[in-house]
């Protein structure tokens, strides 16, 4: 008895079966390596820091973070004082402040590229890298 896979398929369902398991592949690769640096034609881009608080939007280079000690930035809210750290491209909150019950910005991590942001609720601080071609 042959097999009834065989039997019932054809070369366009195997074009089909072969051209889904490509683009599934595809789609499990692109998140590593980034769907932007697949469009993105030019090499030289400029960051920039991005920082809003209470409406007031503060934009600072990229580049002067890569220095030997980490740079630190004094963002005032409404609660207080927010410590923004930026050191060899990368960026995170190094204190909240002392008003902030759960200080949850301290906590968010590192950022490093265009896309996620440093929120701080209570204080009303929002930082976010931008490239500016």
């Amino acid at each position: 008895m042959k097999n009834n896979l065989f039997i019932y398929t054809t070369k366009y369902d195997w074009i089909l079966i072969i051209s889904i398991l490509l683009i599934s592949v595809m789609m499990f690769f692109i998140p590593f390596f980034g769907i932007t640096s697949l469009f993105n034609s030019s090499t030289e881009t400029h960051k920039t820091v991005v920082i809003r608080a209470e409406n007031r939007i503060e934009k600072i280079s990229l580049d002067k973070s890569f220095t030997d000690k980490p740079v630190i930035i004094e963002v005032k809210g409404p609660i207080g004082i927010s410590k923004v750290a930026m050191h060899k491209g990368k960026i995170w909150m190094e204190e909240a402040p002392d008003d902030d019950p759960h200080k949850l910005c301290e906590k968010i991590g590192i950022i490093d590229s265009v896309g996620p942001r440093l929120v701080c609720v209570p204080n009303n601080v929002i930082v976010w890298i931008e490239v500016n071609k």
